[in-house]
C-alpha cells in the first residue's frame, strides 16, 4: 500500500469509529429522555393526573352522601 491508501483507510477508520460511537452514546441519552418522560407523564386512568379510580368511593356519587367516607372526618 502506498502512503495516500493508508491515510484514507485511516481517516475512513477514525470516521466510522466516531459515528458508531456517537450514535450509540445519541441514542442512550435519547432513550433516557423517553423513559424519564414516560414516568414523568403516568396518569393511573383516563381521568385528571393523580386520580385513581380503584380508590374513589363510590358513595360520593349517590344522592346519599351521609355514607361518603370524606364526610366522616
Amino acid at each position: 500500500m502506498n502512503n495516500k491508501n493508508l491515510i484514507t483507510a485511516a481517516v475512513t477508520l477514525t470516521i466510522v469509529l466516531f459515528a458508531t460511537i456517537s450514535f450509540n452514546l445519541v441514542m442512550d441519552q435519547i432513550a433516557d429522555r423517553v423513559i424519564q418522560k414516560l414516568k414523568r407523564d403516568y396518569v393511573p386512568g383516563p381521568y385528571q393526573p393523580g386520580f385513581d379510580p380503584d380508590k374513589v368511593d363510590p358513595a360520593i356519587f349517590r344522592s346519599d352522601f351521609s355514607k361518603a367516607k370524606f364526610l366522616e372526618q
